[in-house]
């Protein structure tokens, strides 16, 4: 989790720093900050830059139930990584909301973070169909977005995930 928030805090720093004429995201060649962080799922794999923005940055994690010991740790983990003082420099305000198994209500979040300016928006997608529209919105507006363990199915956002598959091979 530790290596996650590191690598979205690295990823949201690039994104905003990143120069472009048109709002949303730019597809651009590969990784920037350090290409040993992130491996393409696949060679479609696309990479994108959005606007600079200065900071700090206000970033928001929408997630969905805390039904377990890993959803618990990993939203105390982010909260503690945020409050380190070499990160909270960089940050404004960082916001974490669980909104349980309802789907519509995490959609609601993730666009009221979009209403209220804030840079990215991490989400661990309760449906990760459903999603689309709030993709649409924040790229609209700027806003990077960022799904991880149930990532968001579209390819207009970053999805960071593990490769199940192949850890589970390696556990054997």
């Amino acid at each position: 989790m530790k290596k996650l928030l590191t690598m979205t805090t690295a990823t949201v720093a690039l994104m905003m720093t990143a120069h472009v004429a048109m709002a949303g995201p730019q597809t651009v060649a590969g990784p920037g900050a350090d290409p040993s962080c992130f491996t393409p799922v696949s060679e479609n794999t696309n990479y994108f830059q959005w606007p600079a923005r200065e900071g700090p940055y206000k970033i928001a994690l929408v997630n969905g139930f805390i039904a377990n010991d890993w959803r618990v740790q990993m939203i105390a983990v982010a909260k503690a990584y945020a409050a380190q003082p070499a990160v909270a420099a960089d940050i404004e305000e960082f916001k974490v909301v669980s909104v349980g198994e309802d789907i519509a209500a995490q959609i609601a979040a993730a666009n009221n973070f979009i209403d209220q300016g804030f840079d990215a928006i991490i989400i661990n997608a309760n449906n990760t169909a459903a999603f689309g529209s709030v993709v649409r919105k924040a790229n609209e507006a700027d806003v990077v977005v960022l799904s991880f363990d149930n990532v968001i199915d579209d390819p207009n956002q970053i999805a960071i995930n593990v490769d199940q598959k192949g850890l589970g091979k390696s556990a054997g």
